[in-house]
């Protein structure tokens, strides 16, 4: 319970297909009544019963807060995963958390089912007793699936009672999916004798069949009738109209809103069932009959938004990849496609130096922030604890809308959370809330893989023409660095210093205190050039101990080098051993052609005259 509601968390995929939009619309107005707020977590693409791998964005169901919510509606057909279902079902168990199942049974739970076979054989019957047909053929959906076996027995069982044989050639498999029913369908428009009606196991395989049969000049229904079943919209839209069953939306939600009811004042475990409504169109000769869950009227995908729509989110995707931050790529969010949303990751994605999708780094529900926030436009990346669900979740709450969540992943990887709050029921926008999804999750960890190539790439650069020990170009970084920069016109003229260092006593340092020691010497003297000279100074390891620091414009070398034997001074007080350096310089004018080696040369020859004098005085 939050805010003093309680809270039913919906699990299942494609919000936005009709169907489904249809029900939550109804169930959530129910829930309304019942002073009960709709959570909904939910996939964009179906899991398909592949058990053997795993999915991430079935993450979207490890954000369900247990603790707070009240009861779980499952829809374990929209899901396709026993698995994930066994998973959603044990936790919510753990809990003490009811579960309601759509379409599956689950000990323990309340199982709410469509009589599939009793929806079926009102198609069937129909077919056979009103409209006398005597020569059918079935359009089985995917071999060994229980609603395809089901539906299969339910035509072979009228057909038994009728009186009317069946052999195996009566049966086609279209797996419930369009090419494989365009195929069969072929196959079958090659035998000598064709069938009078097409029974198809849902409807989907029914519009494609009726498709291929049209091309083939065949006309529906005066040549041959065509059914579907499930009663999705295209069957609707499409010509001629789709003889179907429907699966109520209005029924299943009224049956869900019972049940939650029931469990939550304490009653048992039971079993409910909806049986389909039969709804003879113009694929079987009848006059066409729409529902009122499926109305054409009522559809409301907005084909005229989608192409700029897709248009705009793929712009927003190429955007945020090629940010140079994060901050940088929330504000190519901002737009009124991403109206009504907010957008959670995990801050370990908001290192640069770590690939989170490559690393053992998992997501840490306590360890959250939100980037953006539609509602609230925060200017900066905010903390945030996962566990409190969303910002501002009272007031959300209170709308009195759904609650729509998506995991956000990318590589097979969650890497945080998406929060819809559309404040209507406009299948437009359930529609868009995984076109949204799916451009912060490309936008995001594009950027994230992007942002760590380039971290991969410096370091690269950096060993590469960088020395390991001082961290001052090596030779071939300061070629590279330096390449062509004498040579323009606008540097001629100026002064061009080299001030080259040497450390003094660097065979007795490690004689004496070992090659450590002597590391840390030339380090400590590569830090004092470093620090004395101007920040666009060229500071380089010329090799061993010897360093040089190539400077452009007006500095006064005496000065640098007098800075560089103070900072020496300083940072010998904490050694055991001291650490001196001797120090030359030469300066000249930059001129066109100038030879920089003999400049280098030099500078060398005064830093040896000084160590040479050095060491006479110490004699």
């Amino acid at each position: 319970m939050i805010n003093g509601k309680k809270i039913i968390a919906l699990c299942t995929s494609r919000i936005y297909d009709s169907q489904q939009h249809s029900f939550i619309k109804k169930l959530n107005k129910r829930l309304n009544e019942l002073d009960m707020c709709l959570f909904i977590y939910t996939l964009n693409m179906d899991l398909y019963w592949n058990e053997d791998s795993t999915n991430s964005e079935a993450g979207v169901f490890d954000l369900i807060p247990y603790d707070r919510i009240d009861a779980v509606v499952l829809m374990d057909e929209k899901i396709k995963s026993r698995t994930v279902s066994s998973s959603i079902i044990a936790q919510a168990r753990f809990n003490s958390v009811p579960v309601i199942v759509v379409d599956a049974k689950y000990e323990g739970t309340t199982n709410i089912y469509y009589d599939y076979s009793a929806g079926f054989e009102k198609v069937v019957r129909h077919i056979i007793e009103d409209h006398g047909i005597t020569k059918t053929h079935f359009m089985a959906g995917i071999k060994n699936n229980r609603f395809s076996d089901e539906r299969l027995e339910c035509y072979k069982r009228v057909l038994k009672e009728k009186g009317m044989p069946f052999d195996e050639s009566m049966v086609s498999y279209g797996d419930f999916w369009a090419v494989p029913t365009r195929e069969a369908t072929r196959k079958l428009l090659a035998r000598d004798e064709l069938p009078q009606a097409i029974i198809c196991a849902n409807d989907i395989m029914a519009i494609n069949v009726m498709d291929v049969l049209t091309e083939a000049n065949i006309r529906i229904p005066e040549d041959m009738i065509v059914t579907g079943f499930d009663g999705i919209l295209e069957g609707d839209i499409c010509s001629p109209t789709l003889t179907t069953a429907s699966c109520s939306s209005t029924q299943l939600a009224n049956a869900v809103t019972k049940a939650i009811t029931a469990r939550l004042n304490g009653e048992g475990c039971e079993t409910v069932a909806v049986v389909p409504e039969f709804m003879p169109k113009e694929s079987c000769g009848c006059s066409g009959h729409l529902s009122a869950d499926n109305a054409t009227n009522s559809f409301n995908i907005g084909f005229y938004r989608y192409e700029d729509d897709m248009r705009v989110l793929y712009e927003m995707s190429v955007k945020m990849q090629m940010s140079d931050s994060i901050e940088s790529a929330i504000h190519c969010i901002r737009d009124d496609k991403t109206e009504e949303m907010c957008c959670v990751i995990s801050k370990q994605c908001l290192l640069t130096d770590r690939n989170f999708f490559l690393e053992d780094i998992d997501m840490d529900m306590e360890d959250m922030c939100v980037i953006y926030d539609s509602y609230n436009y925060p200017n900066e990346i905010m903390d945030f604890n996962g566990e409190d669900i969303a910002p501002d979740i009272e007031n959300l709450i209170n709308s009195g809308f759904p609650l729509i969540f998506n995991i956000l992943d990318y590589m097979n990887k969650p890497f945080g959370y998406t929060v819809f709050s559309y404040h209507r029921y406009d299948i437009t926008e359930y529609s868009k809330s995984a076109g949204v999804t799916n451009t912060l999750n490309l936008g995001l960890g594009g950027l994230m893989t992007l942002r760590y190539q380039r971290f991969l790439s410096s370091k690269i650069a950096q060993m590469y023409l960088n020395d390991n020990l001082t961290g001052l170009y090596n030779r071939q970084g300061f070629m590279t660095a330096i390449d062509g920069e004498l040579d323009k016109p606008v540097n001629f003229g100026k002064q061009l210093t080299v001030i080259m260092l040497d450390i003094d006593g660097l065979k007795a340092i490690n004689d004496n205190h070992g090659h450590d020691a002597g590391d840390k010497a030339i380090a400590k003297g590569a830090s004092a050039l470093k620090e004395a000279c101007p920040p666009d100074a060229y500071c380089v390891r010329y090799g061993g101990d010897e360093m040089f620091a190539l400077i452009i414009g007006e500095y006064n070398s005496d000065k640098i080098i007098s800075q560089i034997y103070s900072l020496l001074e300083e940072c010998s007080k904490n050694e055991e051993f001291e650490i001196k350096a001797s120090c030359g310089a030469f300066s000249q004018p930059i001129t066109q052609g100038m030879d920089l080696t003999k400049v280098i040369k030099r500078a060398d020859e005064e830093m040896y005259e000084i160590k040479k004098a050095r060491k006479q005085n110490k004699k």
